[in-house]
């Protein structure tokens, strides 16, 4: 499992396939933070890339596991989720 620290920008993505060949679809991304809120963050393609991006930068108080879905809902139906830990920090700020 990937590990990150507080406050870095963390790069999710995503390839969705019909018959091995990346292809675009509707797709949706869901973020389960370790708080529990889920957030649904913006994506980015690459038209005709089948890949799609979205940026999370976790604030202090969000470590733990996240949890994060990309469901492909259009001409590609497909489900991927996978997770990461964000590091508790130990050095404060001021």
């Amino acid at each position: 499992m990937a590990e990150y620290d507080i406050g870095d920008g963390i790069e999710l993505s995503a390839t969705f396939k019909l018959s091995g060949v990346p292809t675009d679809t509707t797709a949706v991304l869901k973020v389960l933070k370790p708080s529990g809120t889920v957030s649904t963050p913006a994506l980015s393609n690459t038209p005709g890339s089948g890949i799609y991006k979205a940026t999370v930068i976790p604030a202090v108080n969000e470590h733990g596991t996240w949890w994060y879905r990309f469901s492909g809902t259009g001409t590609v139906q497909a489900t991927t989720e996978k997770s990461f830990t964000v590091k508790r920090r130990k050095v404060p700020d001021a």
